[in-house]
């Protein structure tokens, strides 16, 4: 998308009376924070923040502690298919950025984590320097990167989310997404998306899509991604599950989608699910705290589909969820059923 320049004194114009669904730019090019009712305290804060979380990272890293860092590129190196010997026959067949992409879901997979955000929602998780999750996150976005949006009824485990009152009052909105190689019609998941939605309306999803690029990897494509949905001070809930930035980004790229990530909203309470971790930032911290573990057996297991023998209606938040006891705990008492749809 071009980007128009506008004199100093027009930027400050629009700064001052406030603006909701765009991002844009100050005086200086500086980013200003993603898409909200603006003003000149809530610019001012979000730029003195970038600029500490960008000298932060630079420094330190991502990460709180090396341990940290250490934990999350052993899952990455485990999880990534990323030139992987067994899958290149594949790829010579189906390439998308030296990877596969393919469309891989299914309902109740990911449900541990509608069990986390119940938890979350009730008071249960606490963490020991913040508080209460659940008042850290209220009233935030939850955005599914990579969602199969064209597989079965289409983003099952979205689907999942936004049929779960338990989660949803609490939530602003729930977003879907996909890639759209136009290189290739088997991965235009957008286009083929919207070709089907357009013949058949009832097959539109009831959520929000966003059409993602290949790698999210640069504070502006977070934000351009989030920037209608949210306020100044908007929680932002993300997911990267069985998906792109756990599956088939690269190390570096990896790193750099974290970064931005950070970054974007530097001045923002973030919780992401990276495929089986739960990654948390405190709008006051430049980098991720790694507060816990989606139980790993469940929708991150590569044989077999085990998310479809469980009685979800009797599923413990401490059965979901594996708490990395330095940072959080499950308070009692701890609301001991998921009461599934």
């Amino acid at each position: 998308m071009q980007t128009k320049h506008f004199p100093s004194s027009i930027t400050l114009f629009f700064l001052l009376i406030g603006l909701s669904g765009f991002s844009c730019k100050s005086a200086s090019g500086e980013t200003v924070p993603a898409g909200q009712t603006q003003t000149k305290e809530s610019v001012q804060n979000y730029q003195e923040r970038k600029i500490q979380a960008e000298k932060w990272i630079a420094e330190n890293g991502v990460f709180a502690t090396t341990a940290e860092k250490k934990e999350f590129d052993q899952l990455k190196n485990k999880e990534s298919w990323w030139g992987k010997p067994n899958f290149k026959n594949m790829d010579k067949k189906r390439k998308f950025g030296n990877s596969v992409i393919e469309q891989r879901s299914g309902r109740m997979r990911l449900y541990d984590h509608n069990i986390f955000l119940r938890g979350v929602f009730a008071g249960a998780v606490e963490h020991k320097e913040f508080g209460s999750l659940d008042s850290l996150f209220q009233n935030g976005i939850f955005f599914d990167i990579g969602s199969a949006i064209i597989m079965f009824e289409g983003a099952p485990t979205v689907r999942d989310v936004y049929e779960d009152p338990g989660v949803m009052k609490h939530l602003k909105t729930v977003i879907a997404s996909d890639i759209n190689d136009k290189s290739s019609r088997e991965n235009s998941y957008i286009d083929r998306y919207h070709d089907r939605s357009n013949k058949v309306p009832s097959y539109r999803l009831p959520f929000p899509v966003e059409e993602i690029p290949i790698a999210i990897d640069t504070p502006e494509k977070f934000q351009q991604l989030t920037e209608k949905y949210s306020l100044a001070d908007t929680p932002m809930i993300f997911r990267g599950a069985n998906s792109g930035p756990d599956l088939y980004y690269s190390t570096e790229t990896t790193q750099k989608h974290l970064e931005a990530m950070i970054i974007a909203y530097a001045d923002r309470n973030v919780l992401y699910f990276f495929n089986s971790l739960v990654l948390f930032k405190h709008k006051s911290r430049n980098n991720f705290q790694i507060i816990g573990i989606i139980n790993p057996n469940v929708g991150f297991a590569h044989r077999g589909e085990p998310w479809g023998i469980i009685s979800w209606e009797n599923r413990k938040l401490t059965e979901a969820f594996f708490p990395r006891k330095e940072y959080v705990i499950i308070k009692t008492p701890v609301p001991e059923h998921a009461t599934a749809k």
